[in-house]
């Protein structure tokens, strides 16, 4: 049987049951129900879902709806779809007293996968632009723009930019 209690975390100091847990909880118990999502609202960077939760005649029981822009979250299609379903869960009692998100005031909002490790930029590539960074200038300089402390804890995601700065530098230099 499925116990909430070995699947809680901390979230802002508060106990919270993921979306995930919620779901393996339900399909526990009602593994012939079915959950229906459908994209009901979109604009450039905004997607709004709702989620129907169905039981084995196909009788609504519960719905739940989650919003979410671009500006919040880079995934946001997929956390506003996430949020509709954990909500359409909560409304039929699977982690209601875990679920701060129903709490209007707070913005959580969780995806059933595991959240995306930054990757790391490369030994050669941290060499080659602690090099381009120590022609044009202070490197400790460098990395406090970028929030860290060496360029060894660059992500592949800063890194293009962390290249144009120092290719800006040399051209200023030039």
């Amino acid at each position: 049987m499925f116990n909430p209690e070995e699947h809680m975390i901390k979230l802002k100091g508060k106990d919270y049951l993921m979306v995930m847990w919620r779901l393996v909880w339900f399909r526990e118990e009602h593994p012939v129900w079915s959950i229906v999502t459908e994209q009901v609202g979109s604009a450039t960077g905004f997607a709004l879902f709702r989620t129907e939760i169905r039981n084995e005649n196909d009788r609504v029981l519960s719905t739940g709806h989650g919003s979410e822009t671009a500006g919040d979250f880079g995934d946001y299609i997929e956390k506003a779809e996430t949020k509709s379903i954990g909500r359409a869960l909560a409304m039929l009692g699977f982690g209601t007293q875990f679920a701060p998100e129903l709490d209007e005031g707070d913005r959580i909002v969780d995806s059933p996968v595991n959240r995306k490790v930054p990757e790391f930029i490369t030994s050669p590539q941290a060499f080659d632009l602690q090099k381009g960074v120590e022609a044009v200038g202070d490197v400790g300089k460098f990395c406090k723009g970028f929030g860290i402390k060496n360029i060894s804890e660059m992500t592949t995601d800063m890194y293009p930019k962390a290249l144009k700065a120092v290719k800006a530098k040399q051209d200023a230099t030039d």
